[in-house]
């Protein structure tokens, strides 16, 4: 006996439940391992190296005996896998020893010590070759080949080997290289051997440098050798003295010092001096400082002890540590000690938040004494006479009181002797910058320091010598100011080069940004006559008090005469910019063209464009860069990719609804929590153990958390773009990314919000605070309660369904241009409040769509391409030189990585959702794009991170959207959630059933013919119909799609829209069926490419049995009067991935019965059936079968036949035509308002002659799309060819034919789970027997 339709479905669901319920239990224990495992490795990796030494407990990096044991189980031991590299290791090692033993520097009874011997290869290669009596040293004891130490302090007793060795490069990058030379001449026995493998020492400056650290020893050769990670190395063999028995030591700080040749040789290379006094030194010496020849640049200083910058005069922080040394001067990734020396108390308390700047708050003097400290504050003038504000000049120290007039810009000071403090400070091992701007004192200073010596222990230096100037104010008239002239600066110049000293002409002027800092600026001019900005015009007498740059450049270079005229077109702005223009097309195109077929994003491309145009590809040729992205075309360039930035996110903010958080429920709340919380402590947790475990660059230190920052934001922008290049906007992943990335952005600037108030509450004074936040807060008031009800009130006078007026459009962009002065003005970022400007601007129609519409186009192709391509143009892969800071920030950067995909899968997975569309969600909630680039460009902008650390992070989100858009494609299709687990179509409708119907809507003219529809579908008592009405909107002017069901409003508007139309038409319709119909209104927004998406996710949700979709043409009065290609995308994406059955509606647009008006009518409803055969006839029929079961709906069958088969088709599928023509047949004869037609026809007149005799015989005509093929689908493909309404329905929705009834072609269910062919079915055929009994 069957079973009844609810114990089936209950059945279900608990054999459903079971395998939910172990796969919950087994999600978490996966999960959690996961999350285990992650801790373990960073453990592993940060505090013991990767490998486990302990007896017990979990160990991803197992103790290899190939290396950790005996020598004969290394032998015994085959070499596979990460064997075979270690037994490389061990062989290359066995050779080098092999050779040192033919030379006679090492011998079997030797004993020997390997230095920082990281896995013990060379120590297993001396026990090979019989040299037993040898150990290595590592921070991991590995017994018994390695013992537990250090290089700068080894755990043994002096004179103790006889032969010493260090590979790999391990000298140069010990943080302490002079103590690593002490400690093996203190080891070594006299006359023991020590070798080291280098890759410096390649130039004489390094190799000098080096056996200044071994001056206790005598170099007995160096040669070139093949190295075992590297093409070539430098192998140094030194024996220790046999006269002494003292350590390597640096030699002692005295007052006398020789300068070597070497040293002589990099001055003579250097640039040299400007011999005669430049009439505008003001030009001069900084175009001088684009000559400059850094030591770094010229030689290798890797082996120094330390790596110290001394900035005598040192000013403000950005004068010249933040914005010179920091982002320009070359230290080869080299931890710097900096000293800042500033008398001027008001400088003082920047110093105190740097962290790493070591401020001394003296006077730089020639002996320890009490001075006065003299500010000029004079105020100028400028050329019309009026004065200028007053401001703080430049400070110079007076050993004596002067006169009484000036006390009131007096300030009691401590100097010290400079040259004695240096002295102390640092030694001839290490590598010393100094930078002296010191208001003429350098003129005291520098004979005081080659008298004690101190000069001997600078490197390099940068010197701005102060002479009395010729006065831009005055010409011909000197400053009375400084008394020496400029022959006395070039003879103090030469005399410290004669020192041995790379010394420069230092000018490096500053100007102040739009955030108060000072920011470096180069002076770059086509002709210097007449300079934009002339500092002359300030009217001081000493031009490097003046604190503002400016650009030379020659007025009315804008456009080029040409080639022909003499004049170089790239020296002017326009044809400048139209080429950078082309180019970053031309490359960006020409990449994604490129990249298209691998499912890169076109983000990807615009990157990778910039990055080919920079330094790290064409950019490096120097030609290149010098012509076609100058200093002053790249500021353009640049200036016009930040102003495209702003449009763009006022747009982002117009597209944004906020709303879709509170509509998304506490599952969106719970996944943007945890996607941003997660990764924020994993990745926290990461990079403080790498801060206090592992050495670290000071830069790479900084930069951890900013890693953890960015990977921890997922901004709404990003995603929204993300999920659209996808295709997946309005799918249900996409809908809850969108929504979870707007909480997670909510987590972070509200983060963001309390460190700044907590910075603002601790590092400035009351009143600055209280004004500023006072100013954000009135704009912030201003945008909210003035332009938004401005906003609205010119929304409600745009009338329904027009668009807004070009003055409203207007008004908007002249309020986006004063918000972002204003954010400027009171210290806001500018793209704030234009964001913020977006947002109140409702999203959609009207005003919303018109923004969208005029400005998308604009910016999304010309402005962002321009900003993406910058980003990429800013990045340089060659300032990347240690993988280890490489390995650092990935690390940090794909833990928190993998934490955003727990956080964001977890809450989705315990509410029941796939696993692939769990990880989907995971993978597209770390989504990079504008946001985090613009982050990234601005951090590099201000000195936050430094070029390597730049270079790192783009690639880092480089290579997450590039591999996450394949990835993510792969993974989730949405159309596999449309797979219904059991047959939904009419012909297995059970009686007694409700029918649920969705009726899909474009406009109010396809309401008519779908009530007609719905009430030809005889909804009864015994049968309801539960109709549910979606209203389909294109997406403009939002970013994220919508599904919402209506919600009427409390008071009916005087204006309805139309979505309120169309809805009030379907509920006036429920009230004519109240007890027989209930309608649900449903609305739509997402872009007709994924339309298509709502219509089955909403047919899946509703267990809808028929889909009702209008037709992709419009017809009014007979006449076609418009075609959508859109609607006919998304009839086909129906059709193909419906979960169940579907009828596409071909109204004419003619005069029609209404149903709800023939219940008190006697007129009759005309229904013709054609009928060839197939499952969409049977489908058809069935439909035909519960409409004649309507006293007012007359069914005519039309059952086409012939002397061959009409159609093709299988044995069962004839069989199923059979038995559902006989059914019909019977209740034919039971009804005298069912009629049956056999039709034999020929040939293709024959259909055609009675297709066109329906004209005006009925009201609706039906028949299905699909027909197998046959003779006679054959001959009417000749005459129309077939599309998607299938062969009939494509002649019955033609022009040629005729017909003023309403056409509805149905298609049968397609896809259920487990059956390729329904018609072969078992259990089809179950239920046809259920059926029939």
């Amino acid at each position: 006996m069957p079973l009844s339709s609810s114990s089936d479905i209950a059945a279900a669901e608990i054999a459903m439940l079971k395998p939910q319920i172990l796969r919950n239990i087994l999600l978490r224990i996966f999960s959690f391992g996961v999350l285990f495992l992650a801790v373990r490795f960073a453990f592993l990796l940060t505090l013991t190296g990767g490998h486990c030494r302990s007896a017990g407990g979990l160990c991803l990096f197992p103790e290899n005996n190939y290396l950790f044991g005996t020598v004969e189980g290394c032998l015994r031991r085959k070499p596979r896998g990460r064997d075979f590299w270690r037994r490389r290791a061990v062989d290359y090692y066995s050779s080098i020893f092999q050779d040192l033993i033919a030379e006679g520097f090492l011998s079997p009874n030797s004993k020997i010590l390997c230095i920082e011997t990281l896995d013990g290869e060379d120590v297993v290669a001396l026990r090979e070759i019989a040299v037993l009596d040898s150990i290595g040293i590592s921070k991991k004891a590995s017994p018994p080949l390695i013992v537990s130490g250090e290089a700068h302090r080894q755990p043994f007793d002096d004179d103790t080997f006889d032969f010493e060795f260090s590979g790999d490069g391990h000298l140069e990058q010990s943080v302490r290289p002079a103590d690593f030379a002490s400690e093996v001449g203190r080891t070594l026995k006299p006359g023991g051997i020590f070798v080291v493998h280098t890759n410096s020492a390649q130039d004489s400056y390094s190799f000098n440098s080096f056996f200044d650290l071994f001056n206790c020893c005598m170099l007995i050769r160096t040669s070139e050798i093949d190295g075992l990670y590297s093409p070539s190395i430098r192998e140094i063999v030194v024996k220790k003295k046999d006269t002494t028995k003292k350590p390597c030591r640096s030699g002692s700080n005295d007052n006398k010092c020789s300068v070597p040749g070497y040293k002589r040789d990099i001055i003579a290379n250097a640039e040299s001096l400007i011999e005669e006094e430049p009439l505008k030194p003001w030009i001069a010496l900084k175009m001088n400082m684009k000559n400059v020849k850094y030591l770094p640049s010229m030689a290798d200083i890797s082996f120094k002890q330390r790596y110290i910058y001394v900035d005598v005069g040192a000013r403000n922080y950005a004068s010249s540590i933040g914005n010179w040394f920091q982002k320009q001067y070359p230290k080869q990734n080299k931890n710097f000690e900096i000293y800042a020396i500033e008398a001027d108390r008001a400088f003082h308390g920047e110093y105190e938040a740097k962290k790493g700047v070591i401020l001394l708050p003296y006077a730089a003097w020639i002996r320890n004494e009490t001075l006065f400290f003299k500010i000029s504050r004079g105020g100028a003038t400028n050329k019309i006479g009026k004065e200028k504000k007053k401001r703080r000049g430049m400070g110079r120290i007076h050993p004596v009181m002067p006169s009484t007039s000036y006390m009131r810009d007096m300030d009691r000071i401590q100097g010290y002797d400079f040259a004695v403090w240096l002295k102390k400070t640092v030694s001839r091992s290490d590598f010393v910058v100094v930078k002296m701007d010191v208001e003429g004192t350098e003129f005291h200073l520098i004979p005081r320091m080659i008298e004690t010596g101190a000069m001997c222990l600078v490197d390099e230096m940068f010197l701005e010598c102060h002479y009395n100037r010729l006065q831009r104010c005055c010409p011909g008239e000197r400053s009375v100011k400084f008394q020496n002239t400029y022959d006395e600066c070039l003879e103090l110049l030469n005399l410290i080069r004669e020192n041995g000293v790379l010394v420069h002409q230092w000018c490096f002027s500053t100007t102040k940004n739009h955030r108060g800092f000072l920011s470096p600026s180069l002076c770059y001019a086509a002709k210097f006559e007449q300079p934009v900005r002339d500092p002359m015009q300030l009217g001081v007498d000493d031009q490097d008090e003046v604190a503002t740059s400016y650009i030379c450049h020659a007025l009315d270079h804008i456009n080029s005469s040409g080639l022909w005229f003499g004049d170089d077109p790239l020296a002017f702005s326009v044809p400048l910019l139209l080429l950078q223009l082309s180019l970053i097309s031309i490359f960006t195109r020409s990449i994604y063209f490129l990249l298209k077929p691998f499912g890169q994003p076109f983000i990807v491309s615009q990157i990778l464009g910039g990055v080919v145009l920079g330094p790290s590809i064409i950019g490096r040729n120097s030609e290149f860069a010098t012509k076609v992205f100058p200093p002053k075309g790249r500021a353009l360039v640049e200036t016009l990719s930040v102003f495209g930035f702003m449009p763009f996110v006022f747009l982002i903010g117009v597209k944004m609804d906020p709303n879709i958080v509170l509509r998304s429920g506490k599952r969106t709340i719970a996944i943007g929590f945890l996607a941003f919380s997660i990764p924020y402590v994993l990745g926290g947790f990461i990079a403080f153990l790498l801060k206090h475990f592992v050495s670290l660059d000071q830069n790479v230190s900084s930069a951890l958390s900013l890693v953890v920052t960015i990977q921890s934001l997922t901004a709404f922008p990003s995603i929204a773009c993300f999920l659209d290049e996808l295709g997946i906007l309005n799918s249900e992943i996409g809908r809850l990314a969108s929504s979870s990335s707007i909480v997670c952005d909510v987590c972070y600037w509200s983060i963001v919000a309390v460190k700044f108030v907590a910075h603002l509450a601790s590092h400035k004074s009351i009143i600055m605070s209280i004004g500023y936040l006072s100013s954000v807060g009135l704009l912030f008031v201003s945008i909210f309660y003035g332009i938004r009800p401005a906003v609205l009130w010119a929304i409600r006078q745009t009338p329904e369904g027009e668009p807004a007026k070009n003055i409203c459009v207007f008004a908007v962009l002249m309020a986006l241009m004063v918000c972002g002065f204003m954010g400027e003005v009171v210290g806001l970022n500018a793209f704030v409040p234009s964001f913020l400007l977006g947002l109140v601007i409702p999203d959609g129609p009207p005003l919303g769509a018109a923004l969208v519409e005029k400005l998308d186009c604009f910016v999304s192709v010309l402005l962002m391409p321009i900003f993406f391509t910058v980003c990429g143009l800013k990045m340089d892969i060659f300032a990347i030189q240690q993988f280890k800071n490489v390995g650092v920030i990935q690390l940090t950067f794909f833990v928190a990585f993998f934490g955003k995909i727990i956080g964001a899968a977890l809450p989705p997975l315990m509410d029941r959702m796939p696993i692939m569309d769990a990880l989907s969600l995971g993978l597209i909630m770390n989504a990079k794009g504008v946001v985090e680039l613009f982050m990234l460009t601005s951090w590099k902008a201000e000195n936050v991170v430094n070029d390597e650390c730049f270079a790192i992070m783009m690639i880092s989100v480089l290579i997450v959207t590039g591999v996450m858009s394949p990835v993510v494609k792969a993974l989730y299709d949405p159309s596999k959630r449309f797979l219904a687990y059991r047959r939904r179509t009419i012909l297995h409708h059970l009686p007694g059933e409700e029918l649920r119907t969705l009726a899909c809507v474009h406009r109010q003219e396809n309401v008519p013919a779908i009530i007609d529809l719905i009430a030809a579908s005889n909804p009864t008592k015994e049968s309801p119909i539960n109709l549910v009405v979606l209203h389909l909107v294109k997406l403009m002017g939002r970013a994220s799609s919508l599904l919402v069901p209506h919600q009427p409003r409390e008071k009916p508007s005087q204006y309805p829209s139309q979505s309120e139309r169309i809805f009030n038409a379907f509920k006036k319709f429920e009230k004519h069926y109240s007890d027989h119909m209930s309608v649900h209104c449903f609305k739509g927004i997402s872009p007709y490419a994924t339309m298509h998406n709502d219509v089955c996710s909403l047919a899946l949700d509703k267990r809808s049995t028929f889909i009702i979709i209008p037709f992709h043409k419009l017809w009014i009065s007979g006449t076609v009067v418009e075609t959508s290609h859109s609607f006919r995308h998304l009839n086909k994406n129906v059709l193909d991935k419906a979960p169940c059955s579907v009828g596409v509606l071909i109204d004419r647009g003619n005069p029609r019965k209404v149903l709800t008006t023939l219940r008190v009518n006697k007129s009759l409803y005309r229904v013709a059936v054609l009928f060839f055969g197939g499952a969409d006839d049977r489908e058809v029929l069935a439909y035909a079968g519960r409409m004649s079961k309507h006293w007012n709906v007359c069914t005519t069958l039309f059952c086409f036949s012939s002397s061959d088969e009409i159609v093709g088709g299988s044995a069962r599928s004839k069989t199923l035509d059979t038995d559902i023509l006989s059914k019909f047949r019977l209740s034919a004869f039971r009804n005298e308002r069912v009629s049956f037609k056999e039709v034999t026809v020929g040939d293709r007149q024959g259909v055609l002659d009675v297709l066109r005799s329906l004209d005006g015989g009925y009201e609706l005509v039906m028949v299905g799309r699909r027909h197998e093929e046959s003779w006679l689908m054959s001959e009417l493909t000749k005459w129309k060819e077939h599309g998607e309404l299938g062969m009939i329905g494509e002649i019955l929705a033609s022009s040629d034919i005729r017909i003023s009834a309403t056409i509805l072609v149905v298609q049968q269910q397609t896809r259920v789970w487990g059956l390729r062919d329904p018609e072969e079915s078992l259990r089809l055929k179950r239920e046809s027997t259920r059926q029939n009994l």
